[in-house]
């Protein structure tokens, strides 16, 4: 495995004209690294690794979190036990964080037992993100049952509002003035019982010009699960991106399928999946 230039990046990343969800996903996280930005804040290491820097066919890439895309056949790591062995050397050296676990995102299926077999006897589990964009008719029809029960109040808010972050004890750092966040918080007697919020911001292709895809988080109390609160911010969260030129994202992992679940009775569906190895350090 050879560390590739910007140089090298640049060309690697241009190459993915076309294709499924999950190979242009990878586009996406070799425009990060090409940055050094995910979205997320500066990257603390933003490197990428090829088998061949002339004609990659295995790129590897990201630290806590890490990617891997195989292209075509090119897995020598299958009969090359020198080439296992660096590969997995890289995985795991290069993992950072006080994380004991790595999450190896796997964006090619035929590379997910080769690689199993590789990390076995460090590997905790398998896990799959699915992914999902939004049916704007689907979702005007849903959205149209959407009523806000007596004694309950839907709020908008964003960084400015400090003193609504402050008084309901929500992170003052993932909500700063630089971070663009927003949500919207259904309340019952001033306490937020569920809310959906703005996780990041990224580019919707590796060609775009603005970071105009918001991945969405949501989370309800306990005592109010299971009456539709969820879908009520969630449907409001969703208005809003589409009333302001945004494209809202959902992911979900497969232990979180009523997750899934929402976003389908929202008019999401599903665009992709990929397996995610969960590594001990």
């Amino acid at each position: 495995m050879v560390e590739l230039t910007k140089e090298q990046i640049r060309n690697a990343r241009a190459t993915f004209q076309a294709g499924d969800a999950l190979s242009l996903q990878f586009a996406l996280e070799l425009e990060y690294a090409l940055l050094g930005d995910n979205g997320t804040g500066k990257l603390a290491d933003a490197a990428v690794f090829a088998d061949d820097a002339m004609d990659p066919g295995l790129f590897f890439t990201g630290a806590g979190y890490q990617h891997l895309y195989v292209r075509g056949g090119s897995m020598k790591f299958l009969t090359d036990p020198a080439a296992a062995g660096e590969l997995r050397s890289l995985a795991l050296g290069r993992s950072s964080g006080d994380s004991e676990r790595i999450f190896l995102n796997i964006y090619s299926s035929s590379a997910i037992e080769p690689l199993i077999k590789l990390f076995g006897d460090r590997i905790e589990k398998t896990i799959v993100r699915h992914n999902y964009r939004l049916n704007h008719e689907s979702f005007g029809r849903a959205r149209a049952d959407v009523m806000i029960p007596e004694g309950f109040a839907l709020k908008y808010f964003d960084a400015g509002d400090a003193g609504f972050i402050k008084g309901n004890e929500l992170d003052e750092n993932f909500w700063n003035e630089d971070s663009g966040r927003f949500g919207f918080a259904l309340t019952h007697a001033d306490e937020i019982v569920s809310d959906c919020v703005s996780v990041y911001f990224e580019k919707e292709s590796k060609d775009a010009d603005d970071k105009r895809v918001v991945e969405i988080g949501i989370a309800t109390k306990e005592l109010y699960r299971r009456r539709g609160f969820a879908f009520l911010t969630a449907a409001a969260f969703v208005g809003h991106c589409l009333a302001n030129g945004l494209i809202p994202n959902w992911g979900h992992w497969d232990f979180k399928p009523e997750s899934g679940a929402l976003a389908r009775r929202l008019g999401f569906y599903e665009i992709s999946r990929r397996n995610v190895l969960v590594i001990r350090k």
